[in-house]
């Protein structure tokens, strides 16, 4: 009964450390920069996503957005409008959802493609 014991034991342990060493590698290639660039006719739009771990072992980010807005009028290029956000989420490895901690925001990460997602925009990383 004992060896039992022993061997479920066992077994549940290789499973849980699989999972976290699995969540651990996700997570970790997650901070960067993301970038998604987008110009009409009409207008021109630069968006940022700025990905940093608070903690070394934790799995809180902060994450700041910039934006940039340039409407273009009958071919002039009028002066650019900004925007700045900045918040803190927790990655959920599971679900692979950076989800903000006090606004209900949240981003899909796609490890395997090295993108994030905000609903149905993609941002590429490059740093």
């Amino acid at each position: 009964m004992r060896r039992i014991f022993l061997w479920g034991l066992r077994m549940w342990l290789a499973t849980v450390s699989c999972q976290q060493s699995t969540t651990k590698d996700n997570s970790a290639f997650l901070p960067g920069i993301y970038v998604n660039q987008t110009e009409t006719e009409f207008c021109r739009v630069a968006d940022t996503f700025i990905i940093r771990r608070l903690t070394l072992q934790g799995e809180s980010y902060q994450v700041s957005r910039r934006s940039s807005f340039q409407r273009i009028r009958q071919g002039i290029k009028l002066p650019s409008e900004y925007q700045a956000e900045q918040w803190t989420g927790v990655y959920e490895a599971q679900s692979k959802i950076l989800r903000a901690t006090d606004k209900g925001k949240l981003l899909q990460y796609e490890p395997s493609e090295n993108q994030v997602y905000n609903g149905n925009v993609v941002y590429e990383k490059v740093e």
